[in-house]
């Protein structure tokens, strides 16, 4: 029996067909290994072009050694997904996938390439498939698995999605980005996401720049979202027992980590270990929060929106943040302990409480040539997103009305303020409430100079529950 297979011992078909060729006698034979070698022996060139999705069965393991994969001009498809998804049986534990394993050696890398022209605005429409076939990794349905040491680059929406996933590694994966353009549509290119029923995940190791959140875990389960038609009925919907650590990203628009959960569906038993906001002032984007735990949206009623104890046990330690606010709480957060938190160079906020929009008003690039407001540069070329945003205007003004952040049992401490603030549009500020419910928050162990201005309330008064002890 062979030790592995390679694509280069196949010579018909595209890569990707001689990449599958390999992946199937690998399993059929049972050595379940393949290596694809940096050299594509066919073409004669160090590039292996991506023109339709690979399936990994389970018990695989796919070894990229010093290769680049790249995704071929044009085509609507992800590059590697689980073997049953999307098919007839997917959604049963019965064909759950176990032990699927990507692991790159040296400087294995996975390119998007060209921007092939789908996004969230032409998703489904004028014949182009849903947004979710722009992933580059999509493991549905499976328990056990493990992805590491690689470089991804240009990804073309997000780079990697988990759903109904556990006992697995994410590790070593570095992000680039050279196809930003401030100017051009919003492309969401999330790195990590961890959709409903992740559970028992470590994530590890991760660096470099994405053009939305960098890790993001989201509970959203609702009729007729990607979601709901894959839902493994069997298994439970929840997101919990995952840490993060060991974090150097930076991010367009959006949060390094963003954790958000409606319709019922739980986050509980979080952890995250040094958190570091690799933006640098005057080169890179300023990211809006490093941590943003909630969202006053994604849901369609009010019914559906998240309750007190919906997200609980949450543990965050060691966060370096120039971004507009190191930790945003928004719609319900129950027993969250947070310490070492460091705000530095332009940053604004420490923690911010409730449904507060935080880029209003407020530039989100630092280099010239990159100065605008966000709704600017979240603009196609049409009106279709101006529309939106009036109407979400209006929305956030009506939310006054409705209940806001409910927090309780947090304790936030050893909060370290250096920031300089050099806009006239900021008065230093550690901690900023709008519409917030508090039941045992206590901040304590606050060391800023005296001139950082140390609460603003934007419904006047602090709310009760609250202790700060500098």
């Amino acid at each position: 029996m062979k030790d592995f297979y390679s694509p280069n011992d196949f010579i018909e078909g595209s890569d990707s067909a001689r990449i599958q060729a390999a992946i199937d006698a690998a399993s059929n034979e049972g050595c379940n290994c393949v290596v694809i070698p940096k050299c594509n022996q066919k073409s004669n060139t160090y590039r292996w072009v991506i023109d339709h999705t690979i399936l990994l069965p389970s018990d695989m393991t796919l070894i990229l050694d010093n290769c680049y994969l790249i995704m071929a001009d044009g085509v609507m498809c992800r590059m590697f997904q689980t073997k049953y998804t999307e098919t007839e049986n997917g959604n049963s534990l019965l064909y759950e996938h176990k032990n699927i394993h990507i692991i790159g050696r040296g400087t294995a890398t996975l390119d998007g390439g060209n921007d092939n022209g789908l996004n969230e605005f032409t998703s489904q429409k004028n014949g182009f498939p849903l947004i979710t076939h722009n992933l580059l990794i999509f493991f549905h349905n499976i328990r056990g698995f493990v992805i590491d040491n690689l470089t991804i680059r240009n990804q073309r929406w997000w780079a990697i999605e988990f759903l109904f996933a556990s006992e697995g590694q994410i590790r070593n994966i570095h992000f680039e980005l050279d196809n930003i353009d401030s100017t051009a549509t919003w492309r969401n290119q999330d790195g990590i996401d961890l959709r409903v029923g992740c559970h028992d995940i470590l994530i590890e190791n991760i660096s470099g720049e994405t053009g939305d959140d960098s890790i993001a875990l989201t509970a959203l389960m609702r009729p007729g979202s990607h979601e709901f038609d894959l839902w493994v009925r069997e298994k439970e919907s929840d997101i919990h027992d995952v840490v993060i650590r060991n974090i150097r990203c930076r991010s367009h628009m959006c949060a390094i980590i963003r954790l958000l959960n409606q319709c019922g569906h739980k986050i509980y038993n979080i952890t995250m270990d040094t958190i570091i906001d690799a933006s640098r002032t005057g080169i890179t984007p300023k990211t809006q929060k490093v941590l943003r735990l909630g969202e006053d949206s994604y849901y369609q009623n009010h019914a559906q929106r998240a309750k007190p104890g919906d997200m609980y046990n949450i543990f965050i330690n060691n966060i370096h943040s120039r971004a507009l606010s190191a930790i945003h709480l928004e719609m319900a957060v129950k027993n969250l302990h947070a310490s070492n938190i460091y705000v530095h160079h332009d940053g604004q906020h420490a923690v911010t409480f409730g449904v507060l929009n935080v880029t209003q008003k407020i530039k989100m690039f630092e280099p010239k040539n990159w100065e605008q407001e966000r709704h600017q540069t979240l603009s196609p070329s049409d009106e279709t997103w101006a529309a939106s945003h009036n109407e979400w205007e209006e929305d956030n003004r009506n939310n006054a009305n409705l209940p806001g952040l409910y927090a309780e049992n947090i304790l936030i401490e050893h909060i370290y303020y250096t920031a300089e603030q050099n806009t006239e549009k900021f008065t230093p500020t550690l901690f900023a409430f709008y519409n917030t419910e508090c039941k045992n928050v206590v901040l304590k162990n606050i060391h800023a100079d005296e001139t950082v201005r140390l609460i603003e309330c934007f419904d006047a008064d602090l709310p009760q529950g609250v202790t700060i002890e500098p």
